[in-house]
Formats: structure tokens, C-alpha cells, sequence
């Protein structure tokens, strides 16, 4: 980009190079190299100056220029498409003015097609994304900002590299729980969704929970991290996902206990009560907090306490006596009664 001066006025000088087939009809993206296509470069210069009328468009020009010899099939080296397209719009977007980078070096960025290509020598190469246009966050489906795709390429060959890239999501989440109960700290929250590598995503968070960096789609949401569980998994009958697109507010249901504790016929008050995963009901992701257990709160004057719990088979306790088995079932969303005596 250059500011040439003419007549005390300031002008825009910008010049964008890019490949494209000998023909012009197609972006160069769309095309696979054989003998018969020789790429050529397409060089389109643009002036701009201020005060222009919207009503009337920059002035512009573009030629072609021959590329360097050996540009084709039989070439020491290869072609690498680059195609940046967002697809949570019906048909898939475009998304240009992505700065590409390959083998980390700034190699240029996508045009109004989300097309870059590049020239590349034989061997094993990674292609990344640095950032999408202007100071907004782009994501992939895997919530990386900065996506990297790693190939192989032989002398000659035609590498596509296809990206998924779009505007950065986020999800408000609040949760319903069962009667007065209070959802305790440490909660862990989980999304379900088919492009993840895992197919899920666990936050540790408290509620109403902001979850960013996502792709804009639609998720599923439940509390809890252990297999059990998901209520859609197979240890229940019947168990339904809360379910909210991205962008956008959701509400996740919870289960819940109402736990009453004594000790010799005497109410306890004060009790720290503690929630942990039955191991004998799935298993638990390492570092869990449900393994860990949950602390839910401590018992009231009436040696009671009612707290929201994710759905799952449970070990509940209070002051650290011996643990009660309860089971909060997903088909009956309600404040499960424990007795815990000592």
C-alpha cells in the first residue's frame, strides 16, 4: 500500500497479487493443475482518495503477468490451494483477508473468494490461520483461533487445504435446578458436539456460566463429567440433553438432594456435606471434580441442606461419616431425599 500525493490531494494505492488459471474463469482454488493449466498472476491495482462519494467505487485495474517457468504438473514444485470458507451460513461464506501462514512464515492472505495459493517445495509442510479479518476472534469447529493443517506434497502435486472458520461464538448458561436448591461451586459443565475431537468439552465453571471461543452452532449441554453422567448416555431410560445454539442463552436442568444429617438422635448442624462419584457407575475424566467430590454446603439449624447436583449415581456424606448411595435419575428431575445418620 502506497499514499502517492497528486495535486495536494493524498491517494490509496493498494496492489493485490494472486494466482489464478490461465482462463479467468474460476477461482484458482477451484482448479486442480494438470499439463493442460498454467497458471498465470493476476495483479489488481486500486486507487482510493478521501471526501469519495459512496456512489461511486474505488477506481481500479487489473492485468496478468506469465508466471515463473515450470509452473504445472511437471514442476519442482507444488501447489497449495488455500480455501477459507464459513459455513454456519447457507451456502458456506467466503471469509477473506485471513492472513495464511505456511511453515510459520506470513505467506499472504485469502481475496474475496477465501482463496490463497501458494507455491510450495516438495516434502511436508503446515499450513495456518493467524487470525480472521479485522479485531474480531474467527474460531474452527474446534474452537481454535488459530487452526493448522499439516500435509505432504510431492514436486508437481496439488495440495487443497480447506478451512472452517467463522465469527466466534458464546453460550450463556444458566441452570434449572429442583425446588430451593443451590447449585454448589466447581460444577462441571459439559458440552456434546459431533465435530469436537472428543465429541465433548468440559468446563469447570460456576452459573450462569459465559462460555466463548465457540464455533456458531448448536450444542448439547449437561452437568457433569462422568459417563453417567450425560443423560442421553445408556445408563438412563429415556434422558434428554438440554440443547442451545451459539450464539445465544441456554438452560441446563440438574437433579438435586435434600439431605437431612443427626448423629445419636441429635440434628447435626454445621455439617460440611460432599458429593463424589460412584466409581461403580462409569467412569470419570482424569482431574474430575466429581471424582474428587463436590462440596454441596454445610446443614442449617434443622441439619438440612438442599443443593443442586448433576444427574449420576452419588456418594453423599456429612462431616465425613460414612457415605449414603443415592441415585439422582435424569427421568426425575427432583430433590432426591438422604437420611445420614451416625
Amino acid at each position: 500500500m502506497t499514499h502517492p500525493v497528486v495535486g495536494n490531494l493524498i491517494y490509496t494505492l493498494t496492489r493485490d497479487v494472486g494466482w489464478e488459471p490461465r482462463d479467468g474463469t474460476t477461482s484458482i482454488c477451484g482448479v486442480s493443475p494438470d499439463d493442460s493449466q498454467i497458471y498465470v498472476l493476476r495483479v489488481t491495482s486500486t486507487v482510493s482518495w478521501p471526501a469519495r462519494p459512496a456512489a461511486i467505487d474505488p477506481s481500479s485495474a487489473t492485468t496478468t503477468i506469465s508466471p515463473p517457468v515450470g509452473v504445472g504438473r511437471g514442476s519442482s514444485k507444488a501447489s497449495v490451494p488455500v480455501t477459507v470458507l464459513d459455513p454456519s451460513v447457507n451456502p458456506p461464506d467466503p471469509v477473506d483477508e485471513v492472513k495464511v501462514l505456511v511453515d510459520g512464515t506470513d505467506a499472504g492472505s485469502t481475496n474475496l473468494d477465501g482463496c490463497a495459493f501458494f507455491l510450495v517445495d516438495a516434502g511436508t509442510h503446515t499450513v495456518s490461520l493467524a487470525g480472521g479479518p479485522g479485531p474480531a476472534t474467527y474460531v474452527d469447529r474446534q474452537g481454535n483461533e488459530h487452526p493448522t493443517i499439516t500435509f505432504t506434497v510431492s514436486a508437481g502435486g496439488n495440495v487443497p487445504v480447506n478451512f472452517e472458520y467463522a465469527l466466534a461464538a458464546s453460550l450463556t448458561v444458566t441452570a434449572s435446578t429442583p425446588s430451593e436448591a443451590a447449585v454448589p461451586t466447581g460444577v462441571p459443565l459439559t458440552l456434546g458436539y459431533q465435530f469436537l475431537q472428543t465429541g465433548t468439552k468440559t468446563i469447570v465453571t460456576g452459573f450462569p456460566a459465559t462460555i466463548g471461543s465457540l464455533f456458531p452452532d448448536t450444542y448439547d449441554l449437561w452437568t457433569g463429567d462422568c459417563e453417567d453422567a450425560d443423560p442421553a448416555s445408556g445408563y438412563w431410560s429415556g434422558g434428554n440433553r438440554s440443547s442451545a445454539a451459539a450464539p445465544g442463552t441456554a438452560m441446563v436442568e440438574m437433579g438435586g438432594v435434600a439431605v437431612t444429617a443427626s448423629s445419636g438422635g441429635a440434628l447435626r448442624v454445621g455439617a460440611t456435606v460432599v458429593a463424589t462419584h460412584d466409581s461403580a457407575w462409569g467412569t470419570c475424566p482424569g482431574g474430575s471434580t466429581s471424582e474428587s467430590g463436590l462440596t454441596l454446603g454445610t446443614t442449617d439449624s434443622a441439619g438440612y441442606l438442599a443443593s443442586a447436583l448433576p444427574f449420576g449415581h452419588w456418594l453423599v456424606s456429612a462431616g465425613g461419616g460414612t457415605a449414603v448411595a443415592v441415585v439422582v435419575d435424569p427421568t426425575v428431575p427432583n430433590l432426591v431425599p438422604v437420611a445420614i445418620t451416625s
